[in-house]
């Protein structure tokens, strides 16, 4: 699932930060394993494997090396904590897919059967009785988009650990 990077920042200015309106539809729910504090630690392991697949390491820091985790979970508990509860859910339908379909978490899985299992998130392929409801395809999209602006955000919400990505497409930030 590799995305030339030049046409990957292009793209952003036409992604809105927000998810979808259907996704805002579980957020009405109180989860009861909410705790306030962000996702767990467990969640967010899952959630930079996720990442790491859609901005992979290559000859530039993919998305682990330029936490866009820690970006996406400072969002969701201090600008978005009604979001937690789409995350949690999209990623315990993830891990449930993957058992379901390979017998393995997300995160054993190999790199091609990772790329291909989001391949199939992306075009909502994944049995949709795992869901509970959520567009897995729709969920996707939030994360990608989410990465996405982690990985080119401002240092100081937590992503683009520094400026790395501002420096792979020459961008000067000489009035930060």
């Amino acid at each position: 699932m590799k995305i030339d990077r030049r046409d990957f920042v292009f793209s952003l200015a036409a992604l809105a930060v927000a998810p979808p309106a259907f996704l805002m539809g579980h957020t009405t729910q109180k989860d009861p394993s909410a705790t306030g504090d962000g996702l767990s630690d467990t969640e967010k392991k899952l959630l930079g494997d996720i990442c790491e697949q859609l901005i992979p390491t290559d000859e530039f820091p993919g998305a682990r090396e330029l936490n866009v985790v820690e970006f996406i979970d400072r969002m969701l508990t201090e600008a978005h904590p009604d979001w937690i509860v789409v995350y949690r859910s999209g990623l315990k339908s993830t891990e449930l897919c993957s058992q379901e379909l390979h017998g393995k978490r997300f995160s054993e899985l190999e790199w091609d059967q990772q790329t291909q299992f989001l391949t199939k998130m992306q075009r909502g392929d994944l049995p949709w009785l795992l869901w509970n409801g959520l567009e897995c395809g729709e969920f996707f999209g939030m994360v990608l988009s989410h990465t996405m602006h982690g990985y080119y955000s401002h240092p100081k919400w937590g992503g683009n650990r520094d400026k790395l990505a501002w420096k792979m497409i020459g961008y000067d930030d000489w009035w930060v």
